[in-house]
């Protein structure tokens, strides 16, 4: 999911309305690990849906290629919003 898309045209973050709104497809979900390359592009993503009321969010820093390296993780796509 593209970062930008948690922040407004002020580059200010979204409201929590705003986030609950973007994140609405997710609403059946408990909780999270987000990962990307290195964090970078992440952390926003984990900050936002903790302000969109997902209390179970973490920050995977292992990044993609890590976690598929092991069978035992599992994968869920989620397509972007």
């Amino acid at each position: 999911m593209n970062g930008q898309k948690f922040f407004n045209t002020q580059g200010l973050w979204k409201g929590k309305r705003e986030l609950q709104d973007l994140f609405s497809p997710l609403n059946e979900m408990e909780s999270f690990i987000v990962y990307c390359g290195s964090g970078v592009t992440a952390a926003p993503l984990a900050v936002s849906l903790r302000e969109a009321n997902f209390p179970e969010v973490k920050l995977y820093v292992g990044s993609w290629s890590d976690w598929i390296s092991n069978d035992r993780n599992p994968v869920h796509v989620i397509p972007d919003a």
